[in-house]
């Protein structure tokens, strides 16, 4: 997906800093954080669109490259990242991430594949 889509899917109707709200001390129920290892896809509480993982686990590589001041001069409704550029977004946190990099709106610059790194697939459809 494109970093917009998947702060949309992961904010799943909310304005919070994570899809369940902004308490951190609920956020072990929802995210792999400050761990030593990856889980299994599903072990945690999914978003209330049901998607799981959207907050820790494994960073979601967008497709969107990386611009650090790009939000700040993107259209309002679902901006797509600059054409060219030399790092992807990746979004969501990781296993290895604290509460802070698991929110909805962290952002991370990445070059290349790493063990903490993976994507998720999305379908574009036009109704």
């Amino acid at each position: 997906p494109t970093e917009a889509q998947w702060e949309y899917a992961c904010r799943a109707g909310t304005q919070s800093v994570y899809c369940f709200g902004d308490d951190v001390r609920a956020l072990h129920k929802f995210a792999n954080y400050q761990n030593a290892f990856q889980m299994i896809v599903g072990k945690k509480v999914p978003n209330i669109w049901n998607l799981f993982d959207m907050h820790g686990n494994a960073l979601e590589w967008c497709l969107d490259f990386y611009q650090d001041t790009y939000y700040t001069q993107s259209p309002i409704s679902d901006p797509i990242g600059p054409d060219t550029g030399k790092h992807h977004v990746a979004r969501g946190g990781s296993w290895r991430s604290s509460h802070e990099g698991c929110n909805a709106s962290a952002r991370f610059m990445r070059s290349r594949p790493d063990e903490d790194l993976g994507f998720r697939v999305a379908l574009v459809f036009t109704v």
